[in-house]
């Protein structure tokens, strides 16, 4: 405790009891001042938090409030003096009567002795934040993960099967035939290497199904059948099913069922090509159906009898009834059976069968001699407790995968099949076995992928489960795990084999934090726990504590690793099961790090209402809103669970988003903030109630229980303030007392470096803040300022307009972008037997893609977007004019949009280099010692970024041609490609990638993309590659560059953009001289606005050297005066900030004209036009440019320019207009709107700080939780945007809810509450309160001019617009001298302070001059006057009582032809014009002469009125029901039509190229015949000729030269 303006001694609560009354046992001390000496009779102040008013009557009214020996002294009539208890005098009870019963508990000072934590430990505290995150985030690989998931989840869910003809992906599957064709169809090709690109599949595949027991459909109680028992005599014995998670078997049926075919590639030992075989003599197969019979020639050797009858059963399936087992009889007939189930035996009666093993056998005929019977090796399916998905049981089974290189040494002299030939006919074999049968309830693939360019190792997870109402449900889980290769060793690491600096730091902080806390228990003893930030510190503790703990457990728990090290170099066979159990372990660590990290940012508040005041009124507005804001949310939950109620049991039949409580509890939510996706689905279900049912979720949510909460928040606002005011007169009295607790030793030593400061370089500027204040002067209005403002605003954006063209830009992009993304490709699928049509640009997803949509799509883009004719006649477009009569063709897009140069289209690619895989990243029997990978650096592989310049780390590149891995691509790059300067360099002398031109000729580029797509010119190794051209709008006078830019990553993914650079060369010639003159004006009044800030910066400075010379004579000394300089500088701009912003518009303004010149004057703009002759390679080069690529890189760097100009162009424009606010700030409406955001500012800053505390944490919880598998949170950045756009109720939950599940919804309900609960409102709340204060400051104002001593400065009566006119003129006499300002200028705060000035001395206002009106003169009564636009001559209609005459018809078209526009338009329209205006003319004179009729009567004219706006509304609807029902005429019939015409053309077309191109090649075929024909006759004629004779021809001379040798 301390006394006001006596230094702290220890042993002051001992000498002055009194005066230094304790709290027992709490955290507040009380102090008096020395006046309580006199007062022996005062009683301590209660035990809490006693801070004043309190009264007492005596010496015994305090005796409640002490310890209980106090307590029987008081009641005794003691009172302590100094240290000992004495008797009350009577002198004490009449000075206690005279001085009155006041105890002075009001007048105590509080003193919080709690631990308050100071600016040092902050700074430490930080860093240890930064050390957590390092530790935590470098062992997860977050960002990696997401980037190998998301590639992998592409690939999983746009896999395609055919239904019908109809192509279906993942998203489609709602049933178990659905379910069996993906697995059939999609996910061989998954696994196979033509469509994994860097991800490969390791280890075996592994299913885990679980069968459900079924019932009888009988009353569980009497055991008579149910109502409907004879359609369905069995039902599951629970409806909620099996889910695939569980590990209870209670509802499992554990019954062995099936056979199946055992394939020699899904062997363990002895792998072989094809079903493994058993055989037995002299018996014949029985008992099964008959599938087909074989009846070979007696001719034929019997082994290959035996050979081709296999074959033949090996693929027989008739009705999914496989071949299993088949006879040959002695007549060489093969007789081939199906054998069901029940009739497969055990092999013991067979004991001379010739097989390894088959533990089902078909049903023979016994002595059958001289027949040889085979069947294939067959097996069941057997319940297992614990190896399924998860350590769950279930019927497991596994699929061995093979690369390909295994099954071509597997196959030996015999065709190899591919990986998807294997893999689907042993999934087919399954399910012909009856591997899903009506007992399914859940069924789970799972496999592990590897990364080698991250070293990331991925758990596969495909999860089927099956409702009882027959519905499938598909889940794709994926999960990831970073393994380096040095991690992996035969032994488990230690904790310390990955230790950095930053990770032995936060050991040594967190010893450090959990010491700190424990001295501080030490010190305070129970109290520490009074505090609830202190039980927050122990939660810390113990999630730090749980966070090495889990890294300790998952560093001991590496089977996969052990086993990855084990089979380097040896085959490897391993299942998902060991992965597992790693990855749980991490997963664990991973949970503790997602909860820390929040809780850290968190604690961080804590140091922050600590060490600053302001920050502690938000907090103490969140701990006031704290009790409110918990029993809303009651009341939100109750509302909420009765709107998820009703959601669920009215739409949830039909509303997939309701179907259960579960989902209707997320769809509410995502309704609570703001998104209503859900609610288009729901419309179309439930037109009426859903209609009711989103308007009052709305009005109650939306605008009641949200808007009630920021009502409570502001409230406790107001309240925190009122208390940081008093709170604040409190320390100034402790400031008196003593140092205050809250100063540590830096904050100290800051002090004293500031006070310092403050008297080295501020002796000679004043002692005060509020002195500086003082003489920053108020805006003034300049009447000529504000006028040349406006005219530099309309002559900036109309310059700006002129420069960007954006409109033209804008319409030639899209026309460019459409006729690229149209263009089709077909993909041919060998797994489904199919070719794939109608692919376009955004359904590129591979590498093979990127080489058809090179192969088809872009020459269809290049050739045929434009027609050959043009309005009937020949496109003049496709030739070059200039060189007529020499041709020279050209490339036209859209039909008028020329394409640049006789090689107008560069392809550029570049490659990663590639290097063998050695033995660190070899995995045995998938990655070989000597397979090619991605060669890395340390930091890991490139990330490539979005326009495919950016690399993130730095490309390693395969540079020269000897370094492209594939030879066939090597080849046809070298014959096609160089490695010069490519797509993204900077100039034309840097090389950074392998540039292609294509010709104009059609022939060419196709033989040259047909090479290079043919030779895997797009392979494993290709980094990056851009397609990119120039186009010509002679219509725009407009060039574009364009650029398609596909990105291939390491993650495996294919990521796609379109990129174009509009470009306008022409600037100032033909109608463009104007531009001059605007940019001459805008630079002039740039230089006017710039010497305006300069001129207030220098009388500022110049102002305060007056005022310190004037103070004080003695000059500054050299360390002061340019501080003082930079002080003045400062305080003018931080006083006004229209100040700064003016400063700031216009150094953008020199940038953006320096930007604009340095397009103007760049060499393409200068030099660049068009020759009489195009260069085509011997031609003159151009002034700069001696090849078309070079054009091409130099419009390249030209549009970067322009892109640039424009940007800063953009930010420029958004300045001027801010610079408007600047003379708006006279009115006082407007200036207490800017008032308020200067008072506030302050709180403000630190609600902006504290949001981002509370968005950092839980940006950290949703980066962890979800960034694997999230694209808005795989990074902090991301996530942080998609924070901050939960808070503004603008983010899209769907993604979040498909993979978030319970986590989804505890971080929706957090974000919830605290954000838009609190801490939006927090900020309405500081907003309305400065409003507030400062309009009140206006009305006090406009209440002292409205007194009747200033009724002559009175504000102009009328609207807005009168009074802007009054103050307009009064400005401008202002200006010349006439007025001077009167109460209506000052400011607002000065107002309130003028008050007695203003009532007691006249105003020197002048009277404002009356504003009178004056009516125009109308048109003379009952004429109406038409103009033509075109120069018509106007139509005057007369009314007349009796007649009603019309002078002339204008409405003609003889009348309207005088306007140019109407002579373009066709004669049907041109008809539809004159006739509608026709009848709308006519309308108009039949009421214009029925209103000069009745004019004299205003009851006649209301009629007349009322009647035409009928007519009219009468019209306009038929007109609107006529347009509609041609709209649906022509949507309905007519486009239908045409659609199903066009697809006529598509499919004839599709069949003549196809019947051409098979022509072409039987042609082919026929003329290499014809020459072996005839080169057979000629050799026969040599033969017969006498041998000393000479031939008359040669064979091979006769032969065809090779192909491109020919020459």
């Amino acid at each position: 405790c301390a006394l006001p303006n006596q230094p702290f001694t220890p042993g002051l609560r001992r000498r002055h009891a009194f005066r230094a009354a304790r709290v027992s046992g709490g955290d507040l001390e009380c102090c008096l001042g020395p006046w309580a000496e006199s007062r022996p009779g005062l009683a301590r102040p209660t035990r809490g938090r006693h801070i004043g008013g309190g009264r007492g009557s005596g010496g015994g009214t305090g005796g409640h409030m002490l310890r209980e020996l106090e307590k029987n002294a008081v009641r005794k009539g003691l009172v302590l003096q100094g240290e000992n208890w004495e008797n009350i005098t009577r002198d004490d009870i009449y000075r206690q009567r005279v001085l009155g019963t006041k105890t002075g508990a009001e007048d105590f000072i509080t003193c919080d002795d709690k631990r308050r934590l100071g600016l040092a430990g902050m700074i430490v505290y930080i860093l240890f934040v930064v050390a957590t995150m390092n530790f935590t985030w470098r062992r997860l690989d977050i960002t990696v993960s997401y980037k190998v998931n998301s590639a992998i989840e592409d690939r999983v869910r746009s896999a395609v099967y055919l239904e019908d003809q109809m192509e279906k992906t993942w998203s489609d599957i709602i049933v178990v035939e659905d379910m069996q064709k993906w697995l059939l169809q999609a996910f061989p090709n998954i696994l196979s290497p033509v469509v994994q690109g860097n991800n490969i599949p390791i280890g075996d595949v592994r299913f885990t199904l679980r069968r459900i027991q079924q019932v009888a459909n009988t009353d569980p109680e009497t055991g008579v059948g149910m109502r409907f028992s004879l359609k369905a005599p069995y039902k599951w014995k629970s409806q909620a099913g099996i889910q695939a998670h569980s590990g209870s078997t209670d509802l499992d049926n554990t019954t062995a069922f099936g056979a199946y075919r055992s394939w020699g590639t899904n062997r363990g030992k002895q792998p072989s090509i094809g079903i493994v075989w058993c055989s037995v003599d002299d018996k014949a197969c029985a008992g099964g159906e008959l599938l087909d019979t074989l009846k070979f020639s007696h001719k034929l050797n019997f082994a290959d009898v035996i050979s081709t009858c296999k074959d033949w059963c090996q693929d027989l399936s008739v009705d999914s009834k496989p071949c299993r087992c088949f006879d040959v009889s002695p007549e060489r007939k093969c007789s081939f059976f199906w054998s069901p189930d029940e009739t497969l035996t055990v092999p013991a009666p067979y004991v001379n069968m010739e097989c390894d093993s088959s533990p089902k056998v078909p049903a023979m005929t016994e002595n059958k001699i001289g027949y040889y019977t085979f069947w294939p090796s067959m097996g069941f399916w057997r319940f297992t407790q614990d190896n399924g998905w998860l350590h769950t049981p279930g019927f497991v089974s596994m699929l061995r995968l093979w690369t390909q290189q295994d099954l071509i040494e597997l196959a030996g002299d015999e065709v190899p099949p591919t990986q998807a030939d294997v893999l689907k006919r042993q999934i087919q074999d399954w399910f012909d076995g009856g591997f899903t049968s009506v007992g399914m309830a859940s069924l789970v693939v799972d496999f592990i992928v590897h990364n080698p360019n991250y070293q990331v190792y991925t758990w596969v997870q495909l999860v089927f489960e099956k409702s009882a109402a027959g519905i499938l449900r598909p889940d794709l889980r994926v999960d990831s795990l970073k393994i380096t290769n040095d991690r992996i060793s035969d032994e488990a690491q230690d904790v310390w084999s990955d230790l950095n600096a930053w990770d032995v730091m936060y050991g040594v902080l967190l010893i450090l934090y959990v010491l700190s806390e424990m001295f501080e228990f030490g010190t305070r003893g129970v109290q520490y726990f009074n505090h609830p930030w202190n039980w927050f510190t122990m939660f810390t503790i113990l999630l730090h504590t749980m966070t090495v703990i889990s890294r300790w457990v998952y560093v001991g728990h590496q089977s996969f690793s052990m086993d990855l090290y084990n089979h380097k170099n040896a085959p490897w066979r391993s299942s998902p099961e060991t992965f597992q159990d790693q990855f749980d372990a991490h997963q664990t660590f991973d949970l503790a790090c997602a909860v820390t990290m929040p809780c850290m940012c968190v604690k961080l508040v804590q140091y922050l209402n600590d060490i600053f005041p302001r920050v502690g009124v938000l907090m103490n507005t969140i701990y006031r809103a704290g009790t409110p804001i918990v029993f809303l949310m009651f009341i939100f939950t109750d509302l909420f669970l009765a709107f998820v109620t009703w959601s669920h049991l009215m739409f949830g039949k039909h509303v997939e988003d309701f179907s259960s409580f579960a989902k209707a509890c997320v769809t509410n939510i995502e309704l609570s903030f703001g998104n209503v996706d859900t609610i288009e689905t729901l419309n179309e279900q439930y037109p009426y109630s859903g209609g009711v049912f989103f308007v009052s979720h709305v009005l109650l949510f939306y605008f009641i229980i949200v808007n009630f909460g920021k009502a409570v928040v502001v409230s406790s606002y107001e309240d925190a303030t009122e208390l940081y005011a008093k709170a604040q007169e409190a320390e100034e009295q402790r400031r008196k007392a003593s140092e205050s607790p809250g100063q540590d030793f830096m904050t100290r030593t800051m002090d004293s470096v500031k006070l310092w400061f403050d008297d080295v370089l501020t002796a000679k500027f004043g002692n005060s803040r509020e002195n500086r204040l003082t003489r920053a002067k108020r805006y003034e209005p300049n009447p000529l300022e504000v006028a040349l403002y406006a005219i530099y605003f309309f002559f900036y954006l109309l310059m700006t307009f002129y420069m960007l063209r954006v409109g033209w830009k804008h319409d030639l992009a899209t026309t460019i972008h459409e006729t690229l993304q149209d263009q089709t490709f077909s993909v041919p699928d060998a797994n489904l037997g199919a070719v794939r049509h109608g692919k376009t640009f955004k359904d590129v997803q591979s590498r093979e893609d990127v080489a058809l949509w090179l192969s088809q799509a872009l020459p269809k883009a290049l050739y045929n977007s434009s027609d050959g004719t043009f309005a009937g006649s020949a496109n003049p477009l496709h030739l070059y004019q200039s060189a007529l009569p020499d041709v020279y063709p050209q490339l036209v897009l859209n039909n008028w949009n020329i394409i640049l140069g006789q090689s107008p289209v560069r392809i550029s690619t570049r490659y990663f280099k590639m290097s063998p895989a050695g033995t660190s990243r070899a995995i045995g029997g998938f990655i070989q010692t000597s397979t090619q990978l991605i060669e890395t650096d340390v930091a890991g592989p490139s990330e490539i970024g979005e326009k495919g310049t950016g690399f993130d780390p730095a490309l390693v590149e395969a540079t020269a041609i000897d370094e492209i891995v594939d030879p066939s691509a090597r080849q046809a790059v070298q014959r096609n490609c160089e490695y010069k300067f490519a797509y993204g360099a900077d100039n034309v002398d840097t090389a950074n990638g392998f540039s292609c031109m294509l010709s104009v000729d059609y022939n060419q580029t196709m033989h040259i993309l047909k090479d290079l797509t043919s030779n895997n010119f797009v392979s494993n190794q290709s980094a990056t590659l851009a397609v990119d051209f120039v186009v010509y709008n002679g219509f725009a006078t407009m060039f574009v560059y364009t650029g398609i830019l596909f990105q291939f990553q390491p993650s495996g993914a294919v990521t796609k953009s379109i990129v174009d650079y509009p470009i306008q060369m022409d600037l100032y010639g033909g109608p463009n001289w104007y531009r001059i003159l605007l940019e001459v004006l805008v630079i002039l009044l740039t230089h006017y606005f710039f010497g305006v800030c300069v001129k207030g910066i220098v009388d500022t400075i110049m102002e305060h050297l007056r005022h310190d010379r004037a103070s004080d004579p003695e000059p500054y000394s050299n360390l002061q005066r340019p501080y003082v300089v930079l002080r003045s500088i400062v305080l003018h701009m931080t006083t006004d900030l229209f100040n700064l912003l003016d400063l700031t518009s216009c150094l953008f303004m020199a940038v953006t004209m320096i930007l604009w010149y340095e397009v103007v004057f760049s060499t393409l703009q200068q030099e660049f036009f068009f020759t009489e002759r195009p260069y085509d390679g011997s031609s003159a080069c151009y002034v700069e440019w001696c090849g078309d690529d070079e054009v091409i890189m130099a419009f390249y760097t030209q549009g970067w320019r322009t892109r640039i100009f424009a940007r800063v162009c953009a930010c420029n424009t958004l300045l001027i207009f801010l610079r408007i606010l600047k003379y708006l700030q006279v009115y006082p409406h407007i200036r207490i709107i800017f008032r308020a955001l200067r008072r506030g500012i302050g709180d403000v800053m630190w609600f902006l700080i504290l949001l981002l505390v509370v968005l950092l944490a839980l940006t950290c919880a949703g980066h962890q939780w979800f960034g694997v598998r999230i694209q808005s949170f795989h990074t902090l950045g991301e996530g942080f945007l998609a924070c901050f756009s939960m808070a503004l109720s603008v983010y899209d939950h769907s993604e979040l809810r498909a993979v978030g599940g319970f986590g989804y919804f505890i971080f929706s309900m957090t974000a919830l509450g605290v954000l838009r609960f609190v801490m939006m409102n927090m900020f309405f709340g500081i907003m309305d309160l400065n409003y507030r204060e400062e309009h009140a400051k206006l009305e006090e104002g406009e209440k002292v001019l409205a007194m009747p001593s200033s009724a002559n400065s009175a504000p102009p009566e009328g609207g807005m617009l009168k009074r802007a006119m009054t103050y307009g003129q009064n400005l401008w006499q202002r200006s010349r001298g006439k007025v001077d300002a009167g109460p209506e200028m000052l400011p607002v705060e000065d107002l309130g302070a003028a008050r007695l000035s203003a009532m007691n001395s006249p105003s020197s206002r002048q009277p404002g001059s009356e504003v009178s009106e004056t009516s125009g003169v109308s048109p003379a009564a009952g004429s109406l006057v038409l103009v033509g636009k075109g120069g018509a001559s106007p139509t005057r209609m007369h009314g007349d009582s009796d007649d009603n005459h019309q002078e002339t018809a204008v409405i003609s078209e003889s009348v309207v032809k005088k306007n140019t526009n109407f002579l373009y338009l066709p004669p049907e329209m041109k008809t539809w014009a004159v006739d509608t205006a026709t009848e709308a003319y006519g309308l108009i004179e039949q009421f214009h002469g029925r209103r000069f009729n009745g004019q004299h009567n205003k009851h006649e004219l209301d009629r007349i009125l009322e009647e035409a706006e009928s007519a009219i509304k009468h019209r306009r609807t038929a007109k609107r029901e006529e347009a509609e029902q041609t709209y649906k005429n022509l949507n309905n019939v007519e486009l239908r039509t045409l659609k199903e015409i066009h697809q006529d053309q598509e499919s004839l077309a599709w069949y003549i190229m196809k019947r051409e191109a098979e022509l072409k090649k039987l042609e082919a075929m026929q003329k290499l015949k014809q020459q072996k024909h005839d080169s057979l006759v000629q050799a026969a004629r040599s033969i017969h000729e006498d041998e000393d004779e000479a031939p008359s021809a040669n064979v091979e001379d006769q032969a065809p030269p090779p192909e491109g040798q020919a020459s």
